[in-house]
């Protein structure tokens, strides 16, 4: 059962106004920043410039989140479960969702390549994956890992899993709140070959969450999930 599910529905709709904003303020000022820098914007430049406003973006997220949790009353570990008492046995259970779901997430992505491909549309690699492959040092790209693997996946899920979700399901609408989230989730990373390897993911953490009572669980499978496909890019996969 989950932690919270009876969000203030005002506080829900002005933390998703904020988390608006805030993404459509960075992106201005990443553009700015690209532009002020002078001469031809090339890949490497620009793939640094997005990579510095996406972890601005998180961190004002997770204030936003701040904001959120004080605004209801509560606090990180009663909103989402985050409590220490069962660590071992979550991160565990984030082990082998991941090992579970990272194999049917290759295949649920080649298909989508070679259904693609027999529609002759083009294939394009994900937003952050074309950055990543753009910028050259080691340094930029532990800076992608981290971000990744610590940052993203506890904004993603606290977020979708933790605000969005029980939200929609305390409206009274279960299965909507299950499936909207994962396809919003999954459209957030505009990209078509991935669209249904990250709703399958999106489900599967939704349940983690459900099943476990504690966002930990979703969190560091999600982390894992990164790291495995980030450590598949740096060996050319």
């Amino acid at each position: 059962m989950l932690p919270r599910q009876d969000w203030k529905l005002e506080s829900v709709l002005r933390l998703f106004m904020i988390l608006f904003l805030g993404l459509a303020t960075v992106g201005l000022a990443s553009n700015l920043a690209d532009r002020l820098a002078g001469g031809e914007p090339d890949e490497a430049r620009q793939a640094l410039v997005g990579l510095i406003g996406t972890m601005v973006f998180q961190v004002v997220a997770l204030g936003a989140v701040g904001w959120f949790v004080r605004e209801n009353r509560t606090t990180w570990g009663e909103a989402f479960g985050l409590r220490e008492d069962r660590l071992a046995w979550l991160a565990l259970v984030a082990v082998a969702a991941t090992v579970a779901v990272f194999p049917i997430s290759l295949a649920l992505m080649w298909v989508s390549q070679k259904v693609m491909m027999w529609l002759s549309l083009e294939v394009v690699a994900q937003p952050t994956v074309r950055a990543l492959e753009a910028v050259n040092s080691i340094g930029q790209k532990l800076l992608f890992g981290a971000m990744a693997v610590l940052l993203a996946p506890v904004v993603e899920e606290v977020v979708f899993r933790g605000i969005l979700y029980p939200t929609i399901k305390g409206l009274g609408y279960r299965r909507a709140a299950l499936w909207l989230t994962a396809f919003v989730f999954a459209l957030t990373h505009a990209n078509a070959v991935t669209f249904l390897s990250l709703v399958f993911l999106a489900v599967l953490l939704t349940l983690l969450y459900e099943q476990t009572g504690s966002l930990w669980a979703p969190i560091g499978a999600h982390g894992l999930f990164n790291l495995a496909n980030f450590t598949w890019l740096l060996l050319g996969r």
